[in-house]
């Protein structure tokens, strides 16, 4: 897991020295090296921050060079089948990094080896003999890649901060994109390609991209939509379930390659419990687990990670979230994200790796198993809504629901569908987040959030699941968990994002992957073979913080600071009169508008201290 940087076009000379900058700015994600690639001749700067996790001899250093040197590689992320790999080619490495193989394999199958590697990645590829930059980003992007085309130079680098390090891209950041704050503010996250700046874009996952000398040539090789379209053999229950085991245990066992200390998080929930059961058989030696509480009953599932590390006999770390320390993260997370990031889960994140971060260099995660597996209530709502009886009624339905008390008020935002994606629609409200109808009067200057979701598959619940691949997983979930993990210089791996277990659980049938109308039945099922259910006998529980309780209280100086007139009026983004409307409701009973209040007061965190 490493920072990766660099630029081609322009005049070397002008651009290297914000190339040094933009690595230092990147320091954090690669603590262990770093280094820089010139070429004079062809305008070419690449450089590269190294974590060093698989082979920390000097040798697999970057950037890289190939061994007939036609290739130089800066790479971020790993390739867990490098070995398999190495054998398909017949070539000995000279080392025992991953890094090795991709040029080997760029060299043998060209453009088009990314589709055999398993694993997480974003890299560049500068081919000496073609004098051309390669770019390329894993299937569900769960390595960052930003890039800027200014005036016929490209830049790019792992996180915003890197990029705004060059002076062509700092010149342009007062030139924010309303389409990308009209997205923030519907869900909570700003989805690929958009960033909030208008000159900056997300390189898009499942993708690789040639630099022409003017722009990039986007060339597409995954996306989660090809696997709905696979065609589905009939399979029995306990053929299934035979084939996911095998397939999780290999992607645990890929993931467990590393030459330095690791663990796994353990929330006491299904995924994690479940990677971390595997892990632990796997594992030599006792496996570390690390879990964060909270003092708040509610929200605390501390107490059942402990029973399960007890049970798995792992080596267990616990830690207890002060309020002192949601408060500083929160006042840190424009610092840490770059743009504006609405998941508050970024908070104990945050903390969980930073734990973590003092024992180990690389935890494996449960990241994947909601989507893969159906988890989330708002499957159920994307049923109900398919349904023509619910749809017809919708409005007079959510009327009814609106006066009633504030959790059917909920329900009645959801039911309340009248423009744009239904399927972002769905996610908006079951996330507390604003709806259409709702931005049009909050902005000043409203945006329809982009991109467009239309997705095609003929059952509803497949629809809501696309979107969340898509979008929710990318550019939220994995978003959350990159910049925390590496903000401490901490590896995270992510066993059900695996491209076998991938292509294996989306092409099962609808009533498989749900056991009937049961979220996540499947993979309880499997669990349950590793761990008894009665640990798991309670309610589901989101990693969160008891955010509704602490923006009336210890968070409510965020509220004071940023949400007042005098601040809006000096973003000019929001419309004061909205933001009153909405702060009095909040105020007095309606608590389902937390959400709203802490994107917006995100958002004006954002703009007052790096807009402009």
């Amino acid at each position: 897991m490493c920072g990766i940087t660099g630029f081609a076009g322009g005049e070397t000379a002008k651009i290297e020295n914000d190339l040094r900058k933009s690595l230092q700015a990147l320091e954090h994600r690669g603590p262990d090296a770093g280094g820089v690639f010139i070429e004079q001749d062809a305008n070419i700067g690449l450089g590269h921050r190294r974590l060093s996790i698989i082979d920390t001899d000097a040798r697999a250093h970057q950037p890289f060079h190939s061994a007939d040197g036609r290739y130089t590689l800066i790479f971020n992320g790993e390739i867990y089948n490098f070995q398999e790999l190495a054998a398909e080619l017949a070539y000995k490495p000279l080392t025992k990094s991953d890094t090795e193989i991709i040029p080997e394999a760029w060299r043998k199958w060209g453009p088009s080896c990314v589709k055999r590697f398993n694993g997480m990645f974003a890299f560049a590829l500068y081919d000496h003999a073609e004098q051309t930059l390669h770019l390329a980003r894993d299937r569900f992007g769960k390595k960052p890649l930003f890039t800027a085309e200014i005036d016929g130079i490209l830049y790019f680098a792992s996180e915003i901060k890197g990029l705004m390090q060059y002076a062509a891209v700092q010149y342009m950041r007062s030139e924010l994109s309303n389409t990308a704050i009209a997205s923030f503010l519907h869900l909570g996250f700003i989805p690929e390609p958009e960033t909030v700046y208008r000159h900056i874009r997300k390189f898009p996952a499942g993708h690789t991209a040639l630099f022409n000398g003017h722009t990039l040539e986007y060339t597409s090789y995954w996306s989660p939509e090809e696997l709905y379209e696979q065609p589905r053999t009939g399979i029995s229950a306990a053929e299934a379930h035979q084939r996911f085991e095998s397939i999780l245990e290999k992607a645990v066992e890929y993931r467990l390659i590393s030459d330095v200390p690791y663990g796994s998080l353990l929330s006491g929930g299904i995924d994690s419990s479940l990677v971390s059961a595997i892990a632990s058989k796997k594992a030599p030696g006792r496996l570390r687990t690390f879990t964060i509480g909270f003092k708040e009953n509610a929200f605390d599932e501390s107490a059942h990670a402990r029973d399960i590390a007890a049970f798995l006999g792992t080596e267990h770390h616990e830690y207890i979230l002060e309020e002192k320390e949601a408060l500083e993260y929160a006042f840190r997370i424009p610092d840490i994200y770059d743009e504006p990031y609405a998941d508050s889960s970024a908070i104990p994140s945050l903390l969980v790796a930073k734990m973590a971060a003092s024992e180990v260099k690389m935890v494996l995660s449960g990241d994947g198993g909601d989507e893969m597996f159906l988890g989330y209530g708002s499957y159920h709502w994307a049923r109900r809504m398919a349904n023509p009886f619910w749809y017809t009624l919708r409005k007079p339905v959510s009327m009814v629901l609106h006066t009633q008390d504030d959790h059917k008020k909920r329900a009645g935002d959801v039911f309340g569908y009248s423009k744009g994606s239904l399927q972002s629609h769905i996610f908006s409200q079951e996330q507390y987040f604003f709806s259409l109808p709702e931005l049009e009067r909050l902005m000043r200057k409203p945006a329809e959030p982009g991109p467009s979701f239309s997705f095609e598959q003929e059952e509803a619940i497949e629809r809501q699941n696309a979107f969340d691949l898509r979008y929710y997983l990318k550019d939220d979930l994995l978003v959350k968990t990159d910049r925390a993990s590496m903000h401490f210089g901490l590896e995270m791996r992510s066993p059900f994002l695996d491209k076998d277990l991938a292509a294996f659980a989306l092409s099962l049938p609808l009533n498989l992957r749900m056991e009937g109308d049961m979220l996540k039945g499947f993979l309880k099922k499997t669990l349950y073979t590793h761990i008894p259910e009665s640990y798991f006998n309670r309610p589901k529980r989101g990693f969160a913080i008891p955010l509704k309780k602490w923006l009336k209280n210890e968070l409510y100086v965020m509220v004071e600071t940023y949400l007042s007139k005098e601040a809006l009026e000096s973003t000019g983004v929001l419309n004061p009169v909205m933001v009153k409307e909405i702060l009095h409701a909040w105020k007095n009973g309606a608590e389902r508008l937390y959400n709203r209040v802490w994107a917006m007061i995100l958002l004006q965190q954002f703009l007052m201290k790096n807009a402009g």
